[in-house]
């Protein structure tokens, strides 16, 4: 099957930061959910979030563009320092090579999921929130050691120590209760793309959508 790798992409990486919040919070009811970012990643979500979790409200800001997103999606326009102020769980969701989750504005217990900061010296989440937090959970431990900043420079730096740093998978396969604070850092594995798009193509088969061709 042939199918659009970046909305794909989207719903895979927002799927993965609402689970990590519902494993955290043991609870879909979140309170105030705060997205940094205005693009693809950031609308789905905010989609997928109201769509499943219990949002109190609903906060946005970005670099540019966040008013008019802010509309397209519900949300209240902020700047940043308000949102992390008043944000129980925030999704980073940036292209951003230095932090934007900036821990001496968050709240005493928090969620947060980061999506970006895709090589080994750029970063999304800087060391006050990372020293705040009590669990980093992760996609792969493998893919974070190689590919984000986020996780290779605390590591580096002894700021992870003493911490739960688990993946996701084996908090669900082994029931760990994860403690807050706590950070989710996702840089995307395989695994999440052929499920996603495996979902996808059922889903396409049964409303029978799609175009059937010869190669």
């Amino acid at each position: 099957a042939i199918m659009d790798g970046n909305t794909l992409t989207a719903i895979r990486t927002a799927s993965a930061s609402i689970l990590s919040t519902e494993i955290s919070l043991k609870s879909k009811d979140i309170g105030i959910l705060g997205i940094i970012g205005a693009g693809t990643e950031a609308y789905y979500h905010a989609m997928l979030s109201l769509s499943y979790l219990k949002v109190q409200k609903l906060l946005v800001t970005s670099r540019k563009s966040h008013i008019e997103f802010s509309k397209k999606i519900g949300a209240e326009p902020v700047d940043l320092e308000t949102l992390l102020r008043k944000s129980d769980v925030i999704f980073s969701t940036t292209s951003s090579q230095t932090p934007v989750v900036l821990g001496r504005y968050l709240k005493n217990v928090f969620h947060v999921s980061s999506i970006g900061a895709h090589t080994p010296n750029s970063r999304e989440i800087d060391d006050d929130t990372i020293i705040k937090a009590k669990s980093y959970i992760v996609d792969s431990l493998e893919a974070v050691s190689k590919e984000t900043g986020d996780y290779i420079i605390p590591k580096q730096s002894g700021l992870l120590n003493g911490k739960l740093v688990t993946e996701i998978g084996e908090v669900i396969s082994k029931g760990i209760s994860i403690e807050l604070p706590s950070i989710f850092k996702t840089v995307g594995i395989s695994a999440e793309d052929n499920l996603t798009a495996y979902v996808a193509y059922q889903e396409a088969v049964r409303r029978g959508i799609g175009v059937k061709v010869s190669i």
